[in-house]
């Protein structure tokens, strides 16, 4: 089971039905807990794990820069995105080569993951950096802006997230986008510097995912209220975000006909009714503190500063939304961990005049030790993985770079199973040798739009792919989709190979064909 596939299993459990049941059972008990020995412990024990839980997570991002491989396949086509514009190649290449990028990102994910890289010229670990600094950053300025230890606690429902936390998707610089946006909300004072500080986040944060201007909104409103968008304000924004957004259009191999071509394709996706199900739960989870405080002292009546009814259904809706657009085939739970410090923001906000009433505080505690046990969990799989596959992954990719060196133009081939399948998280050490490669999770998407495999097809029968490197044993672009549990490769370019390749040598690691003419 991969990295996406475990995370989803264990957060949709501990963060849906099975989280919203033993969190309410512990609210209609908690007259009772008061008085009992655990109850009482409960405070000190929650911010204590909440302590620990913060230390291991940023262990966890430290020690990941250093791991010799991806631990998510799309990791790999992001790392490729930013080297290919880095050689002179487009982010948006056309659909007409066997090398196309069909994910859905905005043009600033591959450019930070190319300035990562000439930071630290490695296409693996220069890929990580960037985004494992952006969570450092999210995380640094989360704890500053929530003084209060109960919104503190809050952060603990993105801890069970674990690798997406940091890794070099947009997920990272989103939630650094939505925590910035509550900064420049809360300390800039004069309005109009407000509202360009606002509209350029809105803008870069565009620029990962289209949607990503939402997550900004939405922070704003969380601190300002819904009053604050008033027609001078979002004129204003508005402006600031279409510059900074088309800014990121400027650099030459980055082309806004591109980008919105592929956002076509994008939209064939459709939503998936389970993915519906699984984040409407998380944002059960995520409102259940709030609820709980808002409606369990005497006066529901928001005081003087605290957010107004009118903001919470506004940012609740908003939230909504963004869950629906996460539920995106091919997106996830992940598409919420920016939700996290905004609804800590409005628990802090809600907190400010008076210590969260006892009913809301137990079940703030309770469910912090649930999501820290949750993490504790995940953590040490996460850990105990790289730790067991390190050496193996460091002697791959040892070899594989030695292979690119050997035999010209090789391209990375996904196997016929899963372990062979991470092998191919490898290939941008091959595109850093200046080799377009096959990037598998942009097919998957591509494939689901109706895009044919024709160029692939093309490439393999004319021996512009001269080489193959597969995991040793297994047969080339054997991959199933995870989309269709079908062949992402259909029969005819499984033919192409059979006829075209023979294998040149066996190595530990990869098996090396060559194309050979009739």
């Amino acid at each position: 089971m991969d990295t996406l596939a475990l995370t989803a299993k264990v957060i949709t459990f501990q963060q849906g039905a099975g989280l919203a049941c033993i969190a309410g059972s512990l609210f209609a008990v908690q007259a009772a807990w008061r008085q009992s020995p655990l109850g009482q412990a409960l405070v000190p024990l929650s911010r204590a794990m909440a302590w620990l839980v913060l230390c291991t997570v940023t262990l966890h991002a430290l020690a990941y820069v250093f791991y010799p491989t991806f631990q998510d396949h799309v990791e790999a086509t992001v790392a490729s995105l930013g080297l290919q514009w880095l050689q002179g190649g487009e982010i948006y290449p056309p659909l007409d080569t066997h090398h196309v990028n069909g994910l859905l990102y905005g043009p600033a994910l591959a450019e930070v993951n190319a300035l990562g890289m000439l930071i630290w010229p490695s296409p693996i670990e220069g890929a990580k950096l960037p985004g494992v600094l952006g969570f450092l950053a999210a995380l640094a300025l989360s704890l500053r802006l929530l003084t209060h230890p109960s919104a503190r606690l809050m952060l603990l429902w993105a801890a069970p997230f674990g690798l997406f936390l940091f890794f070099n998707r947009a997920e990272p610089f989103l939630l650094l986008c939505t925590v910035v946006a509550l900064w420049a909300a809360h300390r800039i004072r004069l309005p109009w510097l407000q509202w360009g500080a606002l509209g350029c986040l809105m803008g870069l944060a565009s620029g990962f995912k289209l949607h990503g201007a939402a997550y900004v909104v939405m922070a704003w409103m969380a601190v300002a209220g819904v009053n604050a968008l008033h027609v001078k304000a979002l004129v204003t924004v508005a402006m600031a975000a279409a510059l900074t957004f088309l800014l990121l259009f400027a650099p030459a191999g980055v082309s806004l006909e591109g980008f919105f071509h592929y956002l076509q394709l994008a939209g064939k996706h459709g939503l998936v009714a389970r993915m519906v199900g699984e984040n409407l739960l998380f944002l059960l989870a995520l409102w259940l503190p709030l609820l709980a405080w808002r409606f369990s002292r005497a006066n529901t009546a928001p005081r003087h500063g605290e957010p107004t009814d009118k903001t919470w259904l506004a940012v609740l809706l908003l939230q909504v939304l963004l869950a629906l657009v996460a539920a995106k085939r091919g997106a996830g739970l992940h598409h919420l961990i920016p939700l996290v410090p905004v609804n800590a923001w409005l628990l802090q906000a809600s907190l400010r005049t008076e210590e969260a009433p006892r009913a809301g505080a137990w079940l703030l505690h309770a469910m912090a030790i649930s999501f820290a046990l949750t993490t504790g969990w995940k953590a040490g799989h996460e850990g105990q993985l790289m730790a067991r596959t390190w050496h193996a992954r460091a002697e791959a990719r040892t070899e594989l770079q030695q292979l690119g060196t050997t035999y010209p133009g090789l391209v990375l081939a996904s196997g016929s199973t899963t372990a062979g399948d991470v092998l191919t998280h490898l290939r941008p050490l091959l595109q850093a040798q200046g080799v377009p490669q096959i990037d598998y999770p942009a097919w998957l998407d591509l494939q689901l739009s109706g895009i044919s495999t024709r160029p692939v097809l093309e490439a393999l029968t004319n021996c512009r792919i001269p080489h193959l490197a597969v995991a040793r044993g297994e047969m080339p672009l054997r991959m199933v989709s995870s989309y269709t549990q079908r062949a992402l490769f259909d029969e005819d370019i499984q033919k192409a190979v059979d006829a075209r390749y023979v294998l040149v040598t066996r190595h530990a690691w990869f098996d090396v064909l060559r194309c050979s003419r009739p």
